[in-house]
């Protein structure tokens, strides 16, 4: 394992706190802030055309986002964050009343209100129950019945971190002729991944996480056997190829991009899109493979621990289910959450758990002085 911890230098925060909070927003790189700052200071200062500049920067992310999915640009479709993703799958798929959608009973809630708002339409959810912590293709293959037509959940569950056998669900989903859609959000960024290995119809992620990028700028992969029956439920002026011609706009030709780019929805956050591009840019050079297996390391040194203390731990300990979210919990949790936030550690509590989720450029010394506070406070 490439000993990651030069990089910290891109992240000012590291200066004047341990953050151990990727789970929930991840603060971005210098590099990603510059570009964001050149991007506008040219646009408020100077009188220069600023569209040539920001169609490449978006030509960029895309195929950034490409190889680090390792999929087809074509797949690539750029949209603000994970819920309006989901919404392009709720609305784009052709569900009818009496039909239903199938969640896990914990997902995360921007993979609920999208398919929640169509019982409207007579729509019906329903619930797979979990299984030690997690639903499993057993669990989601009670809830299908002959009316499912979409199975739809996270790719790693964002309370505990545990990460559901998405083959063995792809596979159902196969077999029953369902619509496999994931929220990639705890996925993208710091996991080896991608969905074509797992028959994803539709993945939905936001940029501020994992691949620590602004909130604002994020993308949905759209198979390329999905695009064949998935419609765009939105359409606007930049998902069309004739209005990039600025001298006849008013052809109002019909001829959407090919492709998942018909999907997005223009106009851009450029200036968000400029620090994708970037955050994109330090992964692709650093390696998400060592990423992945950086961050796994640290959230053991942690896991390690909590094994032989008292605490309770939450999230899996098997190496085929854990990601580097780890949950815990004991008596006092509110009073623990607190102390360890006055002492700087940038951590979440949710569900009643303290949720500490690492990513590469945290060190060992910073796990250790946790598990120190952790040891003093049992």
């Amino acid at each position: 394992m490439i000993d990651l911890s030069s990089y910290r230098k891109e992240f000012p925060h590291t200066e004047s706190c341990v953050y151990l909070n990727h789970a929930s927003r991840s603060p971005m790189s210098n590099r990603s802030l510059e570009a964001m700052s050149r991007f506008l200071k040219k646009s408020a200062t100077t009188g220069q055309e600023i569209d040539e500049e920001a169609f490449l920067a978006l030509a960029r992310t895309r195929s950034l986002l490409a190889d680090l999915l390792r999929c087809s640009e074509s797949e690539i479709a750029l949209l603000p964050n994970t819920g309006i993703g989901i919404n392009v799958a709720a609305h784009g798929i052709d569900l009818r009343k009496g039909e239903n959608v199938v969640l896990p009973i914990n997902e995360f809630p921007s993979n609920y209100y999208p398919w929640a708002a169509l019982r409207r339409k007579g729509v019906e959810i329903k619930f797979a129950q979990l299984q030690k912590g997690c639903v499993t293709p057993e669990t989601i293959e009670s809830a299908i019945d002959s009316q499912t037509r979409v199975v739809s959940l996270s790719g790693v569950d964002y309370s505990r971190g545990y990460r559901p056998d998405l083959s063995g669900i792809s596979d159902l989903c196969r077999r029953s002729r369902v619509a496999l859609v994931v929220d990639g959000m705890q996925v993208i960024g710091v996991m080896d991944f991608s969905p074509r290995d797992y028959g994803i119809d539709l993945l939905a992620c936001g940029g501020g996480k994992w691949l620590m990028g602004p909130q604002g700028a994020g993308f949905a992969y759209i198979s390329e056997e999905a695009q064949n029956w998935l419609k765009p439920a939105f359409m606007t002026w930049l998902s069309f190829r004739s209005s990039f011609d600025f001298d006849n706009l008013l052809t109002r030709r019909f001829d959407p991009f090919p492709g998942a780019r018909k999907f997005e929805l223009g106009t851009y956050a450029y200036a968000d899109y400029f620090g994708l591009m970037e955050s994109l840019g330090l992964i692709s050079a650093i390696g998400i493979s060592e990423i992945w297996n950086t961050a796994r390391y640290v959230s053991g040194l942690l896991l390690d621990f909590l094994k032989t203390s008292s605490y309770e731990i939450l999230s899996p300990t098997d190496n085929s289910r854990r990601s580097p979210i780890v949950a815990f919990t004991c008596a006092d949790v509110d009073v623990l959450y607190d102390d360890l936030r006055k002492k700087n550690f940038v951590i979440s509590k949710r569900e009643g758990a303290i949720r500490v989720s690492c990513h590469f450029y945290n060190t060992e010394d910073e796990i250790q002085s946790l598990i120190d506070l952790l040891r003093q406070a049992e």
